[in-house]
């Protein structure tokens, strides 16, 4: 990667007049709404293999946060709904993931911490804080919400649960089928069978 490339040259800058515009609390039932849809998009499958018998066998996947993905979708979430700003989403049905670029920008003015500056303007402290803490609120809502579903979905009985389910290959049906019906036909012929006394 070349220095010019790790460099941020633009990035955005709150105004006064921006920060007068802002929203100072988005509706629970809102973001309720946005933890369910965007949630699970922050969760990735990691490939697992183990080696049983010199073979590598390929494990049901474990699951982990994406922090590229949840950051995007924080700061996305936070540029619509709290500053009421616009950004062209790569993929138009999902509205809430903020481009890298577009990420950078903001990231890259380090735009939290203009916002604590601006907790100097007697005008604007109120907003600054109530802002910020009901943005806290939502993206501890998010935090908690994938926090556990990679807990549930990496449940190590549940995961066992799986391995043993791709481990059933019609071959090893039929000879699990092959055994159950020689079982039964030892029992029809009395093998196998103790007499009562």
């Amino acid at each position: 990667m070349s220095e010019e490339n790790t460099i941020m040259r633009e990035h955005y800058v709150i105004t006064e007049e921006s920060m007068a515009e802002v929203n100072t609390y988005v509706p629970i039932r809102v973001k309720t709404e946005l933890v369910d849809e965007i949630a699970e998009k922050c969760i990735v499958p990691a490939s697992i293999t183990a080696t049983i018998d010199g073979q590598d066998m390929l494990m049901p996947p474990m699951y982990r946060e994406n922090t590229n993905i949840k950051s995007r979708y924080l700061m996305g979430i936070f540029v619509r709904l709290y500053l009421r700003g616009t950004f062209t989403p790569e993929d138009e049905e999902d509205i809430w993931l903020i481009p890298e670029d577009e990420y950078d920008k903001w990231a890259g003015g380090h735009i939290f911490n203009q916002i604590e500056r601006c907790k100097q303007n007697s005008k604007l402290k109120a907003t600054c804080f109530d802002m910020i803490a009901d943005y806290k609120d939502f993206e501890k809502r998010l935090n908690s919400e994938v926090f556990a579903m990679v807990n549930a979905m990496n449940d190590p009985v549940a995961r066992q649960l799986a391995a043993m389910q791709a481990s059933v290959t019609p071959d090893s049906m039929e000879g699990i089928l092959e055994q159950i019906k020689e079982i039964q036909e030892n029992r029809e012929k009395g093998y196998g069978v103790e007499d009562d006394e």
